[in-house]
């Protein structure tokens, strides 16, 4: 509702603006998206094999709360304006959109504490029709940047 971005790639542009509640809204239309969620909660990929690069590149995903050997891990699978991080979580069918925008490195500290908020308000029902009481938690990721402001 408030977002204007200046070009398709994402590159700092002082046109560029946006606001928490539109990345929120971009995650979850981009979530809806099976291939989405699969490609944002692989953490490693190898491409394969070509003449310049015989065996093959495996890309490693930089979301630190997809890797287990991170003391920022979220258990579970999926610049200018600071660090910004957009996180979809799921967990017994409620799934959660966080962000988190202009940043000074708590972001992923500061998506995780909203995560569990929303998993506790979930779980006790305070959420519209959601009741949940397991722990089957699912984190997809990078939707990030460091060229949103607001």
């Amino acid at each position: 509702t408030n977002t204007h971005f200046a070009n398709p790639h994402g590159l700092n542009d002082p046109n560029h603006y946006t606001t928490p509640h539109d990345m929120a809204l971009i995650a979850r239309a981009a979530f809806a998206n099976d291939i989405v969620k699969t490609v944002a909660s692989t953490r490693t990929y190898t491409l394969p094999a070509t003449k310049n690069n015989p065996s093959g590149l495996t890309v490693t995903i930089g979301h630190k709360m997809l890797n287990p050997n991170d003391a920022r891990y979220y258990q579970g699978y999926t610049s200018k304006a600071g660090n910004t991080l957009v996180t979809v979580a799921e967990r017994n069918g409620v799934r959660l959109v966080a962000v988190v925008m202009k940043s000074q490195s708590t972001h992923y500290t500061d998506t995780k504490a909203l995560l569990d908020y929303g998993f506790k308000l979930a779980e006790a029902g305070a959420l519209t029709g959601q009741s949940t009481s397991q722990n089957n938690t699912q984190v997809s990721g990078p939707a990030s940047g460091k060229n949103a402001s607001d």
